[in-house]
């Protein structure tokens, strides 16, 4: 069954990256190459997001009778949703590393932040007041006693029940706790621009951020302490940064993409889950050729993995909502069992790939270029007032 569940990923992959190519090229959407980020990573954002859906759908087929949200008993779905979230810390901690090479002023952390804000905000806010409409339907009613709760929804905080249980975290699969840690990250950042200013050598760098990799992981393996677990991810983006610049040629080869692919293979196949120290480093031997500028024998180069990578994170927020009322609420999906239900995800993927594109398209990105407006508005007017 290996080769079915590994085919129906392929499979899953394969159509939402053709339905985003062809609304975004039906619609007339501007070419990506202008946007480009560091290394390939434009290229393998979707993939993450297309993975961590698969991940849910397959918690969905055991919630659906009766089960408890967690893992799924199939390792390669179990383990697919969290490899996708650690690649995506190592994403935030290698982009946001190569920010802190600069020296920025507090006009410039101001503008970073607020960009940040407009950036995950608004699409989760538009995310949440869907889901309030969903438990309306229900026959939910919203209380001023809720409204303590929708603030923790808004702000990432948690995802205590609404509506006397009538929404619970499960409606948007429980996303949201990847986002909150991002912040925590987020706000970290101008104490690693001192930090960093002290070690301008590429070898110092890469001996500090490993004496605070090394120690924090033990600490996180003996006490089980999952906080330190995520917020080393982040530093181990950062130490991913350095080794790319160190062996960039090497990581650029095929030879490199191989052992990556290897890699990825043994964490999805054996592990089921990547928050752990092995799985981890194993994810972050993917992650550096990536980080080098290895397009994964062309993959993540193609245009069309560009344009699922600019849907990620409404592909991310949007999945959720689509999972619910394909079970729950319209119930499509409650009695199927057996290989037809594993060959809905790819259809699940077409439809999500649509969603997350109208996210994308009229909420994220025009909230975007608002961002980045207001906050150059906001430091002119702090430049100003010095």
């Amino acid at each position: 069954m290996i080769i079915f569940y590994s085919g129906i990923v392929v499979l899953t992959l394969f159509v939402m990256v053709a339905t985003a190519r062809f609304l975004w090229s039906a619609t007339l959407q501007p070419d990506l190459s202008a946007t480009a980020r560091l290394g390939e990573i434009d290229g393998l954002r979707g993939y993450l997001a297309a993975g961590v859906l698969v991940h849910h759908f397959a918690i969905w087929v055991d919630y659906r009778n009766g089960l408890p949200w967690a893992g799924s008993g199939i390792t390669l779905f179990a383990a697919i949703g969290p490899a996708a979230v650690v690649i995506f810390f190592l994403i935030s901690g290698g982009l946001f590393y190569t920010m802190l090479d600069r020296r920025f002023p507090a006009s410039e952390w101001k503008k970073i932040y607020i960009s940040r804000i407009f950036r995950l905000f608004p699409l989760l806010w538009v995310i949440v007041g869907l889901a309030l409409l969903l438990g309306v339907s229900r026959g939910g009613t919203f209380g001023p006693g809720d409204v303590p709760s929708l603030l923790t929804w808004m702000l990432t905080l948690g995802l205590p029940d609404l509506m006397d249980g009538t929404i619970t975290g499960v409606v948007i699969s429980g996303v949201t706790w990847s986002l909150y840690w991002e912040w925590i990250f987020y706000l970290g950042l101008p104490v690693m621009v001192a930090a960093q200013r002290l070690l301008p050598r590429s070898a110092s760098r890469i001996v500090a951020l490993s004496a605070i990799y090394i120690p924090v992981a033990i600490i996180a393996i003996v006490f089980d302490v999952m906080a330190f677990l995520y917020l080393n991810l982040f530093v181990l983006g950062m130490l991913s940064v350095e080794l790319a610049r160190l062996f960039g040629p090497l990581l650029r080869s095929k030879q490199a993409a191989l052992v990556g692919v290897v890699a990825l293979g043994v964490c999805i196949y054996v592990f089921e889950t990547s928050f752990h120290l092995v799985p981890s480093l194993l994810l972050a031997a993917f992650f550096l050729p990536v980080l080098a500028g290895n397009t994964y024998f062309g993959i993540l180069a193609q245009r069309s993995s560009r344009i699922l990578g600019e849907l990620s994170y409404s592909i991310y927020l949007t999945h959720g909502l689509v999972l619910t009322l394909v079970f729950a609420d319209l119930g499509w999906l409650r009695d199927l069992d057996g290989p037809v239900i594993w060959l809905c995800v790819p259809l699940i993927g077409i439809v999500v790939t649509g969603f997350a594109f109208v996210g994308h398209i009229y909420v994220e990105r025009p909230f975007i270029r608002l961002g980045k407006r207001f906050a150059i508005r906001r430091a002119d007017v702090t430049a100003f007032a010095g």
